[in-house]
């Protein structure tokens, strides 16, 4: 999997799906979880890589390589998650295309 930063706090994960991360005070959301539970600890190996702790996932749909890893990533003992995360009303929405732009 390859790491690619898209913008100051955004990155994408490269791989058999597109993994996105998103970070804010040291901490990240994750953005799908790959196939399997092989991928889900690339991803933590990664976000680990950024110094970044990961709070939160989201899984954009139920596709088997959107969702495979995240059983995985919820039972690591390196996901800190936590029910009450919030992101700061400063986070603005940015499209893809904007950032790959940019």
């Amino acid at each position: 999997m390859q790491l690619t930063q898209l913008h100051e706090q955004t990155w994408v994960i490269q791989g058999g799906a597109n993994i996105g991360v998103i970070a804010h005070e040291g901490r990240c959301l994750i953005i799908d979880s790959g196939m399997d539970k092989d991928a889900g600890r690339d991803i933590l190996n990664q976000v680990k890589k950024l110094g970044l702790t990961p709070t939160a996932l989201l899984v954009t749909h139920a596709h088997a390589d959107h969702f495979g890893g995240a059983h995985y990533l919820v039972l690591s003992p390196r996901l800190n998650y936590n029910t009450n995360f919030s992101w700061p009303n400063r986070v603005r929405s940015i499209s893809c295309s904007q950032e790959m732009s940019s």
